[in-house]
């Protein structure tokens, strides 16, 4: 059976000795989870905008 793509990144992560990979983890992981939520807000601002101007058409 395979393991998920998360579950062997975690494993290949927790099996490394020099700690480099955990710091590039560390730092990569915020700007993932920030540019996740930027684009919700940049989609939901989309969405928002296009109903007012169906509502004002």
């Amino acid at each position: 059976m395979k393991m998920p793509l998360l579950a062997q990144l975690l494993e290949k992560l927790r099996r490394c000795t020099s700690g480099h990979d955990l710091i590039l983890f560390a730092g990569g992981l915020p700007a993932l989870i920030g540019g996740v939520g930027f684009g919700t807000d940049l989609a939901q601002w989309y969405m928002w905008k296009r109903e007012l101007q169906f509502a004002v058409d």
